[in-house]
């Protein structure tokens, strides 16, 4: 992705900073199908070091990644780190995020961020707004996109219900990766959501419901105007906390059973959430080169869900499986869907094992789907002895984290006789219900690894110029001992990639070594400033006479938030 200005120029300018490709917000966060929407841009004005940042400097144009609907009418810069455009949103557009980058002559792509389409009538905060005295009259059913501008700063919206009625108030900030990266509160942004009655008496109220963002349903105990109260824990607040409020009598799905599936496999899923009616089922098959992470909002409902997708056969739990006796069946190369369907619940697996045989089990619940549970796994043998137990897996090696640290679990034993073996799962905080669910996924390890690449858009500053990247690698199995030769593949003519090797474990060499690779592109000297060239790193090494290769996985820059 070229930035910068001819380098025949007698002062160019200077090297910009991988910082300056953050975006740290979009606002609105999303607009109604139908529609247009004029949405304000930001990028980072200073870093730690409070040197002026120019990341959005020249902006030519929008790139969105999603599904076709949105058309982008107008792009131009407010300032050197702020972009405002004109998004055109299909009446047919489907509902659901994309992510949009801002292309400038700066910092070539930025980072992305995500934009929702939505199908409720939308509105914005006009502010101000602080109390229920001076609240913003809002007609429901509705989105509202709002802000916490400053510390201290709260916002209240007045809407009107009927008694009886049934009403979903929901915060969609965390959801969508909204973070903040300056003015002290630095982290996720963490909603509050109170609703006030007629009275002025809370008569509903949340924090962490989906991830952290808060969800309330509740009935209307009167006629009359009811207000939304938004604030965020400790009362934080910058113009980069951005949020989209739902509000009204609608259909707000929050989790979906079976929570993923196999690539390709028709299936049939069972929604729930608020003012889901019970039992409501949908067909669903996930296409083939569907991205294992996904989201889809579900038909006739106002909220996306995510679905986890993946490649081995599937299966359902069996309820009762506490005891020993009442044990699922466990296939190995398997994903199992379980859901802890009430406090304590406990679920159990047989495995029927070689000797000496290697299994892998991976347990994802909070990872991705935000399930609000903790789990533990233990594996026991057919006479009771534990083998092996492991209640959160860390994660502490990935280099760019989109999310809290969660507090699933996995683990590796090997078998020590044939015969049958149990895998306990169980929930350590007593969460139970529609929002406890979980995959579990046994195989047998192989040579294996996965790569990732950052940043996913490099910038290149100028023609002719050489822009440097990282390659993070992950071995598993005996991988772990060769070395892995990384290319840079699938660049246009005239740009060249580099070729480096990731060194395997060697005597006395410390282990992460080769852990991280650099990687450099080269653009043409005569290729025009505002070029995108599309890319990929290929790694591969061979292992007992085959050759394993695998793709990095592009992760966006993005700011590691619950350590700072």
């Amino acid at each position: 992705m070229l930035s910068g200005t001819d380098p025949s120029l007698a002062q160019p300018p200077a090297t910009p900073q991988y910082g300056e490709l953050f975006l740290d917000s979009i606002y609105p966060a999303g607009g109604q199908r139908g529609q247009s929407v004029t949405v304000e841009i930001t990028g980072p004005a200073n870093n730690s070091q409070s040197t002026p940042l120019a990341g959005l400097s020249g902006a030519r144009g929008l790139v969105i990644d999603g599904p076709a609907g949105i058309t982008v009418r107008e792009v131009k810069n407010l300032s050197a780190q702020r972009v405002q455009a004109v998004l055109d949103i299909a009446a047919d557009a489907a509902p659901g995020r994309s992510m949009i980058r801002v292309h400038s002559d700066r910092s070539g792509l930025s980072s992305g961020i995500w934009f929702v389409v939505g199908s409720l009538p939308e509105t914005a905060e006009v502010e101000p707004n602080p109390s229920r005295e001076r609240s913003q009259l809002v007609e429901s059913p509705a989105v509202v996109n709002g802000r916490i501008q400053e510390p201290l700063d709260i916002d209240c919206f007045r809407f009107h219900a009927q008694q009886g009625e049934s009403i979903v108030a929901a915060i969609n900030a965390h959801g969508i990766d909204r973070i903040s990266r300056g003015r002290k509160t630095y982290g996720y942004l963490d909603f509050s959501l109170e609703v006030l009655g007629p009275d002025g008496a809370v008569v509903a109220e949340a924090q962490d419901t989906f991830g952290l963002d808060p969800v309330v349903n509740f009935t209307a105990p009167t006629t009359g105007e009811y207000t939304a109260k938004v604030f965020l824990v400790g009362y934080l607040g910058c113009p980069e906390a951005v949020y989209r409020l739902t509000l009204g009598s609608v259909a707000y799905p929050t989790a979906v059973f079976p929570p993923g599936g196999k690539r390709g496999a028709a299936t049939s899923l069972l929604v729930t959430g608020p003012n889901v009616p019970a039992g409501t089922t949908i067909p669903f098959t996930a296409p083939s080169d569907m991205q294992p992470m996904t989201w889809f909002v579900p038909p006739d409902m106002h909220h996306e869900v995510p679905y986890v997708l993946g490649d081995r056969d599937e299966s359902r739990e069996q309820e009762p499986n506490g005891e020993a006796a009442q044990a699922n069946e466990l296939k190995l190369g398997t994903t199992v869907n379980g859901l802890f369907d009430q406090p304590g619940d406990v679920d159990q697996f047989q495995l029927m094992l070689g000797k000496k045989q290697r299994v892998r089990l991976d347990l994802v619940a909070q990872r991705f789907l935000r399930e609000g549970v903790d789990t533990l796994l233990e594996v026991y043998d057919a006479e009771g002895t534990l083998l092996a137990t492991n209640d959160d897996v860390s994660l502490t090696d990935v280099e760019v984290q989109h999310d809290f640290e969660p507090f699933d679990s996995g683990l590796t034993f090997d078998s020590t006789k044939a015969g049958r073996y149990l895998v306990k799962v169980s929930e350590q905080t007593g969460a139970a219900g529609h929002r406890a669910a979980y995959r579990l996924t046994s195989f047998e390890p192989q040579p294996e690894f996965a790569l990732q690449h950052w940043p996913d858009a490099v910038p290149i500053w100028g023609p002719g110029s050489t822009a440097a990247f990282i390659v993070t690698v992950d071995r598993q199995a005996v991988v772990g001992q060769k070395d892995i030769t990384l290319t840079v593949e699938d660049l246009p003519p005239g740009w060249k990639g580099s070729t480096s090797v990731s060194l395997g474990v060697l005597p006395g060499v410390a282990r992460n070594h080769g852990r991280r690779v650099l990687m450099t592109i080269t653009a043409p000297r005569d290729v025009p400033v505002g070029t995108i060239a599309t890319f990929r790193v290929v790694g591969r090494v061979e292992v007992s006479g085959k050759v394993i290769e695998r793709v990095a996985q592009p992760v966006t820059t993005y700011i590691t938030t619950d350590r700072a």
